[in-house]
């Protein structure tokens, strides 16, 4: 399996530009310079994603134990009626235990480690490589393209779950229902019988959400020599 940062250094750079920025467009509501037009905005976004790129073709990967490396690999998904491809990140270690591994998030993971996170050589993973690259760097990117603005954001989440904590242990926590009550709203009406078909189908798409990802891993473990 190659890593991230080996793909980067091989793929199309404007391939994978044009890919990134046509799954993942500019929020151009999010700008704040009004005055500024979209076709500036989107080609200094994509200047700006381009430098990125560059950055991370060069910067040194950390090096971490086996069972601690991250494996990234596609997936079929089913979400809200429409069909895709989602991008799931599982420890080597874990893939190589019985059972579903766990799968985890990397928006506020540092760039070194992603860079030298492994792709899996299954046949969707390949096929749909610009895609899964892009979704892996614009998870990485979410909180911003430097390892600064990642580390500014993790510090803000630590808190946040530290007061949210603190927040239970005083008992300070509240139902949507009495949150409700106390805007002066009145109850949301019950739906039983359509909450029970909806949630059907939400079963139905998590049944076979967790179907393709397990036969992916499936995959992945036979590559490494692993019983399915």
């Amino acid at each position: 399996m190659k890593t991230v940062q080996q793909w980067l250094q091989s793929l199309d750079e404007s391939q994978l530009t044009g890919t990134y920025f046509a799954e993942h467009p500019v929020n151009f509501e999010m700008i704040r310079e009004t005055d500024l037009t979209l076709a500036f905005i989107r080609e200094a976004e994509r200047k700006h994603f381009q430098e990125f790129l560059k950055r991370m073709k060069e910067l040194p990967a950390k090096q971490l134990p086996n069972d601690t490396v991250n494996v990234f690999f596609g997936c079929k998904a089913y979400r809200e009626g429409a069909s895709g491809i989602d991008v799931y990140m599982c420890k080597l270690g874990d893939i190589m235990k019985p059972g579903s591994p766990q799968t985890y998030s990397w928006i506020a993971a540092d760039q070194d480690e992603v860079l030298n996170s492994l792709v899996a050589d299954t046949e969707l993973t390949k096929k749909e490589i610009y895609s899964v690259i892009a979704n892996i760097l614009y998870e990485a990117t979410f909180f911003g393209y430097t390892q600064q603005e990642i580390e500014t954001e993790r510090k803000k989440l630590d808190e946040s779950l530290a007061e949210s904590l603190d927040e239970v242990k005083r008992g300070d926590t509240i139902t949507l229902d009495e949150f409700r009550k106390s805007l002066g709203l009145e109850p949301e009406p019950q739906d039983e019988e359509g909450e029970k078909l909806l949630k059907k189908i939400t079963c139905a798409e998590n049944e076979y959400n967790q179907f393709c990802l397990d036969r992916e891993i499936s995959l992945i473990r036979g590559q490494l020599g692993l019983p399915a």
